[in-house]
Formats: structure tokens, sequence, C-alpha cells
């Protein structure tokens, strides 16, 4: 079998747990992903680059004796309207960006630290330092 995400030949195992990677983390926030939903962000996942449309077509469609509907962007369009929706609703930190004239990437949005836990690494290192400091005395 040939990975429509990488394009190497192997038994579909590695593909077949990224699918089941990317439903876990939807699951675990109580929301449903389809198997082609899951099917499209085990295609753009981990990569931490863009991918291109046609590609992301062959990875949902390759597999088909007819290749594919016709439509393939405005059936990519709607997946990616759907999956941010439950990305959202998930509450996990990913962005589904356009890449515009090319495809889609999916990014990890990091969070900024908070300036409660700034204040709190900045007491718990007074605390460690006070004694070599003499501060406290």
């Amino acid at each position: 079998m040939e990975c429509p995400i990488c394009g190497n030949h192997h038994d579909g195992k590695l593909y077949q747990t990224k699918i089941s990677d990317v439903m876990g983390h939807f699951t675990r926030q109580d929301v449903h992903l389809t198997r082609m939903e899951a099917k499209f962000l085990a295609i753009v996942y981990g990569r931490n680059r863009p991918i291109a449309r046609d590609l992301i077509m062959d990875g949902l469609y390759g597999d088909r004796i007819d290749g594919g509907p016709d439509s393939g962007d405005k059936i990519i369009e709607q997946f990616v309207l759907r999956i941010r929706r439950k990305i959202q609703k998930a509450g996990l930190p990913w962005k589904l960006n356009n890449v515009y004239g090319f495809g889609y990437e999916l990014k990890e949005e990091r969070t900024a630290p908070t300036m409660r836990n700034v204040a709190v690494c900045l007491a718990g290192a007074l605390l460690v330092a006070h004694p070599l400091l003499g501060l406290f005395s």
C-alpha cells in the first residue's frame, strides 16, 4: 500500500495509527470527527509545512477507482470549514491555515504565558534564591 501522506510503500498500519491518534484528540473532548475528516487531518497533522490541495485530494480519494469527485476544491473547503469548527469546539491548540494558491497547513498554536504564570515562576525562583542572596532575612 502507498501512503497518501508520504508516498512511501508500507502495510498501512502507520497511516491507520495516525488517523486513530487524530480521532483520539477529538474523542477526549467529546467531539465527533467523521472518518474522512480524520483522514484529512491525518494528512496535514505533524507535517510542520503546507501540503498541496492535490496531495490532500490524493490522500482522501486516491484509493478509489474513479479517483474521487471532480469538484475537489469545493470539497476541501467544506472539510476545512467543518474541521475548523470542530477544532474550536474541542478546544485544541491547532489552527488550520490556508496557504494561498497552494494548500493548507495545520499549526499548533503556542499560548503565551499569562501574568499569573509568570508571577508564580518568579515567586518560586525567589524562594529558591533567597538563602543564596540573603533575601527575606
